[in-house]
Formats: C-alpha cells, structure tokens, sequence
C-alpha cells in the first residue's frame, strides 16, 4: 500500500477527497474552514488533521467503498496518527456518527463528553448522538 501524500486544495485528489466524502454522506461544507493538512492514500482513502496549538482533530477520513475491510481505514488513521506525533501534538480527537465500530476497534479511548481540551470543531459539534473521541498522544500514541 503507499504511503499518505499530502493534498492542497488545488490539487485533483482534494476533489476526488470531496466527492467520495459526499458518497458517503459525509460533511464536506467547512473543508475550506479550518487550517487543516489533508491526504491522500492513492486514491484508496483521504484524511486529515487539524492542528490548534498542541491539540489535534482527526477529520475527513473516508475509504473507497470498493477498498472498505481491507486494512486502508486502518493505513489512513495510522498515517494521520504519525503525522500528528511528527508536529508533537499532546491530544488528538475525532468526531463521528458512522464509524463507531472502527475506532473502537483501534484500542482509541473515548470521551463522549467536551472539556476545556476539546478542540473547539469538536466543541461545537459535540452532543449526545454525535461520539467524540479522545486519544492522549502521551506514552503510547492515541492507544490505551
């Protein structure tokens, strides 16, 4: 499998990012919003992270339906996750309504609760029907 590229907005595969998003039924509205790096593994999967301060938040991962169950979910988390421990982030989050099972199955902590730590997308976004997870990049990246 190749490694994560990183994507500019201008580049082909940033539409192709927000085309299979909106396949998915994924939000795509504020990709322009916040300062986030975006990427893309082939045209297999795409992901990205915003960074405020020293917190992160995971967004926009989505995998090609034809590549689902077949390891790229788990190759795109893993490269974001890496990405985040090169800029030597203390904290990443991920919100999600689609893809409880795939996180969990991650070993990722969850906090369905915002704290003052709580990047404020997540913040914002943060309510019963809408789990947020919280990984500590402290020890063991994002991993309990």
């Amino acid at each position: 499998m190749t490694a994560l590229r990183e994507i500019g907005r201008s580049d082909p595969a940033f539409t192709a990012m927000c085309t299979a998003l909106e396949a998915a039924q994924l939000p795509t509205a504020d990709l322009f919003d916040a300062p986030a790096r975006y990427f893309a593994l082939g045209t297999e999967g795409y992901g990205g992270l915003v960074q405020l301060g020293n917190t992160g938040l995971l967004r926009s991962i989505v995998v090609a339906e034809e590549r689902r169950g077949k390891g790229v979910g788990a190759t795109i988390l893993n490269g974001l996750l890496a990405k985040a421990r090169e800029v030597g982030l203390e904290d990443v989050w991920l919100l999600t309504t689609t893809a409880d099972e795939f996180f969990l199955s991650a070993d990722l902590r969850a906090s369905r609760a915002a704290t003052p730590r709580t990047p404020s997308p997540a913040r914002r976004n943060s309510n019963s029907s809408v789990p947020t997870r919280r990984c500590s990049c402290a020890g063991h990246l994002c991993r309990e």
